[in-house]
């Protein structure tokens, strides 16, 4: 039998590795399984990540209304502690409650932290994004650019330039106010931006 109020919550992001002090990119699911409208929201508990946002759609909070039947993506975004050792075990936990308090979910992403005095000065990438929010043009600028994505949080590449200089120009006029995930890549590595489009 349906009930009037509960809920379902799936991770859609798994293991991770990453170095402490940059940010990571979570997402997972919500579906409203009752036959009523409700607002879920999110209560993040860690002792490992600082700066955690979530978004729907591009907007940014941590409370979701719901239809019946809805199924909502998530992008979570979230930096690891610079001062966490490498080899610890790390987590963020993703609690999820309605106003009842008759239902709960949680989800939960685990992330290894990696040494990064193993790499060398040379080995990290350095990419400028300016400006960031932008409204017509986003720069983004490496030594040795080979490539610019920006994805929406639904995981569509929306970008996809191929620059041949250090510096790529990219028009986002057309896009969609809201947050995307902007990679870049060059030849020292990858890196992702949380990207605003004004």
């Amino acid at each position: 039998m349906v009930e009037q109020y509960t809920f379902e919550a799936e991770a859609l992001t798994g293991d991770t590795a990453m170095y402490p002090g940059t940010q990571a990119t979570f997402r997972f699911l919500i579906h409203n399984t009752g036959y009523d409208a409700v607002d879920i929201t999110a209560h993040p508990s860690t002792e490992f990540f600082t700066d955690i946002s979530c978004y729907v759609d591009g907007v940014s909070g941590m409370t979701f209304p719901t239809e019946p039947d809805q199924t909502i993506e998530v992008t979570a975004y979230a930096t690891l502690r610079p001062e966490i050792e490498p080899g610890t075990v790390a987590w963020l936990d993703i609690q999820m409650t309605i106003p009842c308090n008759c239902n709960t979910a949680m989800v939960t992403f685990w992330v290894t932290p990696l040494d990064i005095t193993g790499l060398s000065e040379d080995s990290v990438p350095s990419i400028s994004v300016f400006p960031n929010p932008a409204t017509d043009y986003v720069t983004v600028e490496a030594e040795g650019l080979r490539s610019v994505q920006i994805i929406d949080l639904r995981g569509r590449v929306v970008i996809d330039a191929f620059p041949e200089t250090k510096q790529a120009r990219l028009s986002v006029s057309d896009l969609q106010s809201g947050v995307y995930v902007l990679v870049a890549k060059s030849k020292k590595g990858s890196v992702q931006r949380a990207f605003i489009k004004q």
